[in-house]
């Protein structure tokens, strides 16, 4: 987000940039707008005016000095903040050269999707070995690897995503893709662990192993359902 104020006009323009795939679904909701710490106004909307991104102005009087705080809001979780100090007036030219360009998270999107998709893929196959080929040659193996390779294309999938948010401007723990994504994390990271660390349990290494097993097929339940609910926060599915 920008801010460019300009006080021979009184006009504060606000430059943002929201990716997303649906802007009826999926927009800034809200504009609030502070000057000199004293809350001025809050504009809602019920969507935005394009895909990408798209400015709004508001006249506002401005004196030299004033602190002008800008926070946009995403009405499914999501926020970020700019200050401006006044004055600020540049010139057409200076502008077009000095405005950086907006950092965006549209891009890796379709990067975290098919690495989550494929960490899937193959955790399914990891977990299809031992439900099904238990006792062939090499089941175990096949098993090992295959989950393995699934963990870390999803971790990095997982990295990615908490990547993107970083570069949004603000926490999206309140989206519901977010909660399921850190409880996919959690059992990430818990499920291979246990069948690690089974033989260490003693005596409950067989109440050890179905629980790595149960959690495994939980795993895959929950994955399922997190990447659906990510194609539904982005729009592509209804």
């Amino acid at each position: 987000m920008q801010i460019l104020a300009n006080p021979d006009t009184d006009i504060v323009q606000v430059l943002l940039v929201h990716d997303v795939a649906d802007t009826a679904r999926h927009y800034v909701n809200t504009v609030s707008i502070v000057r000199n710490n004293v809350p001025v106004e809050t504009i809602p909307y019920t969507s935005q005016p394009s895909a990408g991104s798209f400015t709004y102005p508001y006249s506002l009087p401005l004196q030299e000095g004033d602190i002008i705080t800008i926070t946009a809001r995403c009405n499914i979780g999501g926020s970020i903040t700019r200050e401006v100090t006044i004055p600020f007036t540049p010139s057409p030219a200076k502008e077009e050269q000095s405005l950086p360009t907006p950092t965006s998270s549209q891009g890796l999107w379709p990067v975290h999707a098919a690495l989550m998709t494929a960490g899937f893929l193959l955790l399914l196959t990891g977990v299809l070995f031992p439900a099904f080929r238990k006792g062939a040659p090499g089941w175990f193996r096949y098993h090992t690897r295959f989950a393995a390779a699934g963990v870390i294309l999803t971790l990095i999938g997982i990295c990615i995503a908490f990547f993107m948010v970083s570069i949004s401007g603000g926490p999206n723990i309140r989206v519901p893709h977010a909660g399921l994504g850190l409880l996919v994390l959690a059992f990430l990271i818990t499920t291979p662990a246990l069948g690690l660390l089974r033989s260490r349990f003693g005596k409950r290494t067989l109440s050890v192993l179905a629980a790595h097993r149960w959690m495994g097929r939980a795993l895959l339940v929950l994955m399922a359902i997190t990447i659906l609910s990510g194609l539904f926060t982005a729009g592509l599915i209804f």
